[in-house]
């Protein structure tokens, strides 16, 4: 029998941190945040819910890293002169979470069209375009 030995969990994918924020990305997007658990993450990536306890410990870190990791692509976008300087980067993520995707799924009773590619038609122009008229 081999010994435990501490550190990172086994896995295949060198990346697994990474494909465990997109899957929670993913999941949050199409589903109530509080219906998804650290479980489904784990499940809808093909690891386990040990591997995302490893690396976040609990749902309000990974919701952490999240934000973190969206706010240093910002400030990135930001120096090399594509996003907007005026936008605060750590309140762009929030605003996203509240303004959009908590919206359409409070309202989604209001959506006659249930497909998913319009809906997301429909946040990237309202996020980067907004309500004005080009």
């Amino acid at each position: 029998m081999k010994k435990h030995t501490s550190g990172r969990p086994a896995g295949n994918n060198k990346n697994i941190k990474h494909d465990l924020l997109i899957s929670a990305i993913k999941l949050f997007a199409d589903n109530d945040f509080n219906a998804v658990s650290l479980k489904d993450i784990a499940k809808y990536c093909n690891t386990t819910s040990a591997m995302v306890h490893y690396y976040f410990g609990s749902k309000e870190n990974l919701i952490k890293n999240i934000a973190e990791d969206f706010s240093n692509k910002l400030k990135q976008g930001q120096k090399d002169g594509l996003i907007n300087k005026n936008l605060h980067p750590n309140l762009v993520y929030p605003y996203i979470v509240s303004n959009v995707f908590i919206c359409m799924h409070a309202f989604d009773f209001l959506l006659d069209d249930k497909n998913n590619d319009n809906q997301i038609k429909h946040i990237k122009s309202f996020i980067l375009k907004g309500i004005e008229n080009e």
